[in-house]
């Protein structure tokens, strides 16, 4: 989004894009929490995590503390390490300023990415033990990702009311 587009979306949510309560854009005042905020309250969207994302996020974190992930993890910066390159993680990469548009820097370090990942199998490795987790998550928390499917579901049906009012 542009810089005016992410200020009515976010509204005064975010201090540090300088909305107040009051601001106006194209004469339109910007709602409180932005358009963000105001479809939350017109679609009585209750602010919580649902729990498939939950269980997305424990189970990131969880495999990256499984021991065949970090030995596979281990074997990547290793391998990165033998082209010059110190990423603990393949996650380093990712937090690089690399610019708008791929340098020469930037297409080296992602063809030795893969060689490497594909020499330690680490996205299989990885994929595999993720999907061990979210299953055991699943498993655990049926009753509620239905709950959540539910109340989704529901919110649809308010968003398209809303949608098709004049």
């Amino acid at each position: 989004m542009s810089e005016i587009e992410n200020k009515v979306f976010i509204g005064d949510q975010d201090p540090t894009n300088g909305v107040k309560p009051g601001d106006k854009v194209n004469g339109k005042t910007i709602p409180v929490g932005g358009c963000s905020g105001e479809a939350r309250r017109r679609l009585k969207i209750k602010p919580r995590q649902r729990m498939a994302e939950k269980i997305n996020n424990v189970s990131f974190a969880r495999s990256q503390e499984n021991p065949q992930v970090k030995k596979a993890i281990q074997g990547w910066s290793a391998c990165m390490a033998r082209s010059g390159y110190t990423y603990k993680t393949p996650l380093e990469p990712l937090e690089s300023n690399w610019g708008d548009s791929p340098a020469p820097a930037e297409i080296s370090t992602a063809k030795t990415d893969v060689k490497c990942k594909n020499s330690v199998n680490l996205v299989g490795t990885w994929f595999a033990i993720e999907s061990m987790i979210q299953e055991e998550l699943i498993a655990r928390n049926e009753e509620v990702l239905v709950g959540d499917s539910r109340g989704f579901d529901a919110l649809v049906r308010r968003a398209s009311k809303e949608l098709a009012k004049p």
